[in-house]
């Protein structure tokens, strides 16, 4: 009997280990563009929008970066997680105004509100994460590849900024 109290216990143990790394590996889903004005009436929050393009690869960095991130897991409840991307064809309704694809050509061209959102003196630059309060409005802008470290600082940014209910 002790043999198989002593088995029963290291698969437990065992069993445990694996449900715990599952979690410290899981990985945070982006909500849908199309879904957040849904969502912001019936819990509004903070929104984090990671503009991107399918062809850049420091967006895809970023992309898995934010998947992974710890940080962005932990905060989830006090941020939606948005990515959009920059080339999207579709139009899209952002807090209540729709925004569509501009054609710069043949085969190029953005989409409003990725220049609404990711403009910054005059330019766009892929990645860009913005960050908007409850009300749409933007509290902060970042051109450019987020480290791991600036990360950890944007999850102590939601922290404050929850604290405050943004």
């Amino acid at each position: 009997m002790t043999k198989l109290l002593e088995r029963t216990i290291l698969y437990m143990l065992i069993l445990l280990q694996l449900f715990g790394l599952a979690y410290a590996q899981a990985k945070i889903e982006p909500l849908p563009i199309e879904m957040l004005a849904d969502s912001m009436n019936q819990k509004p929050k903070a929104i984090l929008v990671l503009v991107a393009t399918d062809w850049c690869s420091y967006c895809q960095l970023q992309k898995a970066r934010m998947a992974k991130s710890k940080e962005l897991r932990d905060v989830s409840q006090y941020v939606y997680y948005v990515e959009l991307s920059a080339e999207a064809k579709d139009t899209i309704v952002f807090d209540g105004q729709p925004y569509s694809y501009l054609n710069n050509g043949p085969s190029s061209g953005i989409h409003e509100l990725a220049v609404h959102l990711a403009e910054e003196h005059g330019r766009v630059a892929y990645p860009t994460l913005v960050l908007l309060d409850n009300n749409y409005q933007v509290v902060f802008r970042f051109q450019g590849l987020l480290s791991k470290d600036a990360t950890k600082a944007l999850n102590n940014y939601f922290r404050m900024l929850s604290a405050r209910k943004m």
